[in-house]
């Protein structure tokens, strides 16, 4: 199903793609840290945060392009249940896909690989419409494993909440669930 922006009207989620997953006995887990902790695990459900440097905002018309890199992994590298972009940042609630090559399983993406992917086709997007050159999007983002259905759906409400707020936003209607990786 193609996914278009939603703009002018009250967006219903309908998304069924959810399905709890506990990291901490999760077999594939995988922490990192940095500034922020990371925490990864397979078919997981992730909401992520990711912001414009400091002092920098997404003006209206280049929210677009931001919504465009998101929409292009969708299907392919990610099962996207919403994703919102604001003035100065973007939430997102997806799992990764696993990537297949010659009918098997190879290895799945990872977060920092499709934000890094996302960040740079539209930082590179938005500084053309800015007429600037550099970073637009601070480095790390900020990612958590959604654990229950109670806390997928404050987290999809959270993202309407902030759609009433002048933004641009994805909706989600989804038949089935895809396996994550």
């Amino acid at each position: 199903m193609k996914k278009e922006p939603v703009q002018g009207f009250d967006p219903v989620i309908v998304a069924t793609g959810f399905q709890p997953v506990n990291p901490w006995i999760s077999q594939s887990l995988n922490m990192q840290q940095r500034n922020l902790p990371h925490v990864y695990a397979e078919e997981s459900t992730y909401f992520v945060t990711f912001r414009c440097c400091k002092e920098m905002s997404i003006p209206e018309q280049a929210r677009y392009e931001v919504l465009s890199a998101i929409l292009h992994w969708d299907e392919k590298r990610i099962d996207l249940d919403a994703a919102v972009i604001m003035p100065d940042h973007v939430h997102m609630i997806f799992r990764i896909m696993p990537e297949e090559y010659d009918d098997r399983l190879e290895a799945c993406p990872t977060i920092s690989k499709i934000l890094h992917s996302i960040k740079s086709f539209s930082s590179n997007r938005i500084n053309k419409i800015l007429n600037r050159r550099g970073s637009f999007w601070l480095d790390e983002s900020f990612d958590h494993i959604i654990r229950n259905e109670a806390e997928w759906q404050e987290k999809i409400a959270y993202i309407i909440v902030n759609f009433r707020r002048n933004s641009t936003v994805i909706k989600r209607h989804e038949q089935g669930r895809r396996s994550g990786c």
